[in-house]
């Protein structure tokens, strides 16, 4: 039950889908009009709807679930404390399954994050993968470092997904748009055990064999998580050249963080260039999560070259794989533009990613 057309549904069978007829209108909008989750008056924040709603099929809409309840599908987690996180996220839902993961040792401002992987962050999913059972389990820090690298690493070389391993104090290499791991789930070693949280929820032991996780045992206060993509504002030097010929004088000034606006549009135009990225070249990777250098790296493995700043299609790169290119490197220019203040170019190249990725998603239809 995704709430999607079910031409777009990943699902197997379509069972407990539910039916709704088309009201015309496209799928969302009317959810966003009737949530107030609009970014002007004809543009829907589609983005927050796939992100922050959650699909009632008995209704057959998509519900705020800080509001209202959870479908009966999905039962809320019972909270025993007033002060805990919301009781609304579902036990076993899509969206935990599917959640990315952030790996740390320790937990709280001290913590160090070690890395992430994307979409797959479920501990059922987890034990799927090499090197995960071994990190689920590990009674030591070092065991439990080892078990996460290899774990990302092996994933990164085995499947077309996103794997991010942390550098060694490079805080910059944070791979999210946000700050934290509050939106899906992370994983702490601390107090010679492995501690699960699922979106800022209380600690709990995993247990890849229930529907949840084991989130459904978590009691007590939220978790403490770091925040390790939290930066300070950008400076940037400029020269201004004062009368004629005047000798240059440097000015430094902090550029303001990229308006809610833009952001929730970059969100529309990534999951655009995401699915035909996913269709095109069988590349799965969650673009509009992604921070600006992160998916600069996914542009640069579909271009290899010599060198670093040396960049090539490959030779046998077909028209719609050098469109989908084409497009994350627009993407990549709006957020350039964008924190360099320029919004009105920012949009621009933002409506040119998501023109030239449907354009390529028409091309590897049509082509012979």
């Amino acid at each position: 039950m995704t709430g999607l057309q079910r031409l777009m549904c990943d699902r197997e069978d379509h069972v407990d889908c539910g039916r709704d007829v088309w009201s015309g209108w496209s799928a969302g909008y009317l959810d966003c009009l009737r949530l107030g989750w609009m970014l002007d008056a004809e543009l829907p924040d589609m983005y927050r709807l796939l992100t922050e709603a959650v699909w009632d099929p008995t209704r057959c809409a998509w519900v705020d679930p800080s509001v209202s309840p959870v479908p009966a599908a999905s039962p809320p987690v019972a909270r025993p404390d007033a002060g805990g996180p919301p009781a609304w996220y579902t036990a076993g839902d899509r969206q935990s399954r599917f959640a990315h993961a952030d790996f740390y040792l320790g937990t709280g401002p001290q913590a160090r994050w070690l890395g992430s992987l994307a979409e797959s962050g479920h501990p059922s999913t987890l034990i799927t993968l090499g090197g995960a059972p071994g990190m689920l389990t590990a009674t030591t820090s070092d065991a439990y470092e080892a078990a996460v690298e290899a774990l990302l690493l092996g994933h990164d070389t085995t499947r077309p997904g996103f794997a991010f391993r942390a550098e060694r104090g490079e805080a910059s290499s944070w791979p999210w748009l946000r700050t934290g791991s509050s939106g899906w789930w992370a994983y702490a070693f601390v107090d010679g055990r492995v501690r699960a949280c699922l979106r800022g929820g209380p600690w709990f032991r995993p247990d890849p064999h229930q529907p949840d996780g084991g989130a459904e045992t978590a009691t007590g206060p939220d978790a403490e998580l770091p925040v390790p993509g939290e930066r300070a504002p950008t400076p940037t030097t400029f020269s201004w050249r004062p009368g004629f010929r005047g000798a240059p004088v440097p000015i430094t000034a902090v550029l303001p963080p990229r308006p809610a606006g833009y952001l929730a549009r970059r969100g529309e135009v990534a999951l655009t260039v995401r699915i035909v990225l996913d269709l095109v070249l069988d590349r799965h990777h969650p673009l509009p999560d992604l921070a600006t250098h992160a998916i600069r790296e996914i542009l640069h493995s579909l271009q290899p070259g010599p060198t670093a700043n040396a960049r090539q299609l490959p030779d046998d790169a077909s028209p719609a794989y050098e469109q989908v290119v084409t497009a994350l490197r627009d993407l990549l220019g709006a957020d350039h533009y964008a924190e360099g203040n320029n919004p009105a170019r920012a949009t621009e190249l933002l409506d040119s990613a998501a023109t030239t990725a449907v354009r390529a998603l028409i091309t590897h239809h049509t082509a012979p």
